[in-house]
């Protein structure tokens, strides 16, 4: 094909997008951990890949579990093991493992991103000579390096999980398979007899990786139907059923079972033990407790307002939108539906089969997870697109997607960046930019490990890192962008009950949703007033999360997404430790009490520590304690003679008091080194709250003493 002036310049323009996704590339390789700093899926792979290179194969044994827990960090020390009946073992497809575990033994945890780039660079080695055939060098490479780089197909290589080989399967099977369909092959690599069936081969290890895949692996039987050629898809149907066949029972006899996604399986970390060495029949419990199994049915999940959502999820959604993270598809999609050809027609049958497959039977798995950047599910399908086109990607095309590229991927890694610093997982490219204006959803039980909570009952995200989630509260600095959270309960119409506290003056709270913006002003000091009662707007999800609780039944949940945000009155810096209540009410009663003894000393020395015994009866309906969303402590206030006051610390109460008990302990009273004459007021306190001398008029104990010099007699 003779070289033009317009090929050379689309050669270069090629070139050029190379170099800049290559940068873009690094950029984001610079941002992601080490061996120890993954997590979920993407430590599993790394530990079966080390075991294979280390101990020769995948049980989950004492080695594993020196091997795993040794790891400095958290992350790879986050693995899913299955129950066999022939014992633990890695709980994900052999094939990565086996594919990787020469480069790891060689490279390391760097190995895995080698090999995710081979394996890439040899599909899309095969899609250039699939499109050569039919486009100019330059055309043919510009589309290449926008199928691969204006999306989240090349930033995927970075990530140690099986989802590259996944793609480049897809990619290099259909090339191979159908090249031999073309007239314009039948002279080089594609239109070979053997292409075919190594191609059906390599669509049967898909098919293999992830069941729901055999739409994507019957898109070349389909071409041969559509074609009239019954025999030849027959053959083709055999030939990728005994590649499936000869890799599950491959799994069998290796690790006990054929399919990893259908066994007991559980994830275990540091702080769930490891069912290995020791403690590990209570360990084991996991597999019961906490498991992963999948349990596909032949009928689909099909609710429309799910699947209604999931579908714009999956297009728009700011961890698996299809328009944003592969921006290209809906142009391959346009460029492809014009040629009207037959194997088109079968490709573009077997992606939309394969995404509806997943909308209707899987619907919370295009709501991503911990891990995903972009729909992972998707990707084999993105991958299988660019083998349907019959002309190259036109001029507009090419500028739409390169334009929407550069506005996506600046802003992930601005986002990277700038916010990222703050708590860097796999979803910092989302915390500021495009994708903050993104609708978030997701059925992972746990975000990367820090940010679910339970209050109340009910389930609290912290979507980003702007709050600090605590066991009991979340605390909002004034200056930090609104945080985002997720609030999922069996309540649609339940209000949101809110216990602010903060030593701000004034403050102002901001409360956001999809229908609603509200402020509220509270004023010092902001205790019992700081209590603040929204209704949010009503829910837009109702389905049943991944995290379930055992006392919910299995029922579904309604789902909010909401945003808090903290101000100080007049410009002035502010910050508010918020406590959220769920469905609880502050207990009416809570500072009821008799004192039976509490008794200070008239003089102390300076700089010394007094114990001072407390007997007081709880006369309130409920149980005082210093855990829960209403902690309750034990402490004193000193005010000199001057007027100047402090706070002493917080000692806990022993244990949980009961209605009518009595609370018997001591407190220890710290004295200043400054001798002088103190006012003391020793309380109880209900932290966030109120002294509870403010609500009953008087302290538990209050008097002067006498502070004197070291060795000064009375």
């Amino acid at each position: 094909m003779k070289t033009t002036g317009n090929d050379t310049q689309q050669q270069a323009m090629a070139a050029a997008l190379s170099v800049l996704a290559l940068v873009a590339l690094l950029l984001l390789a610079s941002s992601r951990g080490s061996l120890e700093r993954v997590s979920g899926d993407e430590g599993t792979y790394l530990a079966m890949a080390e075991s294979l290179a280390e101990d020769f194969d995948l049980r989950f044994d004492d080695r594993d579990e020196e091997r795993v827990a040794g790891a400095s960090d958290p992350g790879r020390r986050t693995v899913i093991l299955q129950r066999t009946p022939t014992g633990i073992s890695y709980s994900k497809p052999l094939l990565p493992a086996f594919l990787t575990a020469p480069f790891f033994a060689v490279l390391g945890d760097a190995g895995l991103v080698v090999a995710n780039v081979l394996m890439l660079a040899l599909a899309l080695g095969l899609l250039w000579i699939y499109l050569r055939a039919f486009c100019g060098a330059g055309a043919t490479a510009l589309t290449i390096v926008t199928v691969a780089a204006s999306g989240a197909l090349l930033p995927y290589v970075v990530w140690k999980s099986g989802d590259v080989l996944q793609a480049a399967l897809a990619m290099a099977g259909l090339t191979l398979a159908l090249g031999s369909f073309r007239d314009s092959h039948s002279g080089d690599v594609l239109g070979s007899r053997w292409a075919p069936w190594a191609g059906m081969v390599l669509l049967g290890l898909l098919v293999a990786l992830r069941p729901p895949y055999l739409l994507i692996g019957l898109i070349v039987p389909l071409a041969a139907v559509l074609r009239g050629e019954w025999r030849r898809a027959f053959r083709l149907v055999a030939a990728l059923s005994v590649a499936v066949l000869v890799v599950l029972a491959v799994s069998w006899a290796l690790v006990g079972t054929a399919m990893p996604y259908k066994t007991e399986r559980a994830t275990f970390n540091a702080q769930t033990g490891y069912p290995a060495g020791e403690d590990v029949d209570e360990v084991s419990m996991q597999f019961e407790s906490g498991r992963a199994t999948s349990s596909l049915g032949v009928l689909p999940d099909f609710k429309p307002r799910v699947t209604a959502f999931s579908a714009l999820y999956f297009l728009v959604g700011r961890h698996t939108g299809v328009l944003i993270y592969f921006p290209a598809a809906l142009f391959l999609i346009l460029a492809a539906a014009r040629s009207g050809d037959r194997i088109t027609v079968a490709v573009l049958l077997g992606v939309g089969a394969t995404s509806l497959f997943f909308l209707l039977w899987l619907p919370f798995n295009y709501f991503g997870g911990g891990s995903c950047v972009g729909n992972r599910y998707f990707l084999a399908c993105y991958a299988a697109l660019p083998v349907a086109l019959r002309r190259p990607l036109g001029r507009r095309s090419l500028a739409a997607c390169w334009l929407l590229a550069l506005v996506v991927g600046g802003s992930a890694l601005a986002s990277e960046r700038l916010e990222g610093k703050r708590d860097r997982t796999s979803q910092s490219h989302a915390y500021a930019g495009i994708f903050r204006l993104l609708p978030y959803e997701t059925t992972a039980s746990d975000l990367e490990g820090s940010r679910d909570r339970y209050f109340g009952k009910d389930f609290v995200r912290a979507v980003d890192p702007f709050t600090d989630a605590g066991p009991w509260s979340f605390r909002l600095e004034d200056g930090r962008p609104a945080a985002e959270f997720v609030l999922a309960n069996l309540d649609r119409n339940e209000p949101l009950r809110l216990l602010v506290h903060s030593g701000a003056d004034d403050l102002v709270l901001v409360y956001s949703d999809y229908g609603q913006s509200k402020v509220n002003l509270l004023r010092k000091p902001i205790g019992l007033s700081g209590f603040v009662e929204f209704q949010p707007s009503h829910p837009n999800r109702y389905h049943p999360l991944w995290f379930r609780n055992p006392w919910d039944h299995g029922k579904p949940y309604w789902v909010r997404v909401f945003r808090l945000a903290v101000r100080g009155a007049g410009g002035s810096p502010a910050t508010a430790t918020i406590r959220f209540l769920g469905n609880e009410e502050f207990p009416p009663r809570l500072f009821e009490r008799t004192v039976l003894d509490a008794e200070l000393p008239e003089s102390v020395e300076a700089g010394s520590v007094s114990r001072v015994l407390v007997r007081v009866v709880n006369d309130n309906q409920s149980a005082w304690r210093s855990g829960g969303l209403f902690p309750v402590y034990l402490s004193y206030k000193l005010e000199s003679a001057t007027g100047e006051g402090t706070e002493g610390a917080r000692t806990p109460l022993p244990g949980v008091v009961r209605p009518t008990t009595v609370l018997e302990t001591a407190l220890e009273i710290h004295w200043p080194e400054t001798p002088g004459r103190y006012r003391v007021r020793v309380d109880l306190v209900a932290e966030g709250v109120a002294w509870f001398e403010r609500e009953v008029g008087a302290a538990l104990i209050e008097g002067a003493v006498e502070v004197l010099v070291e060795g000064t007699d009375e």
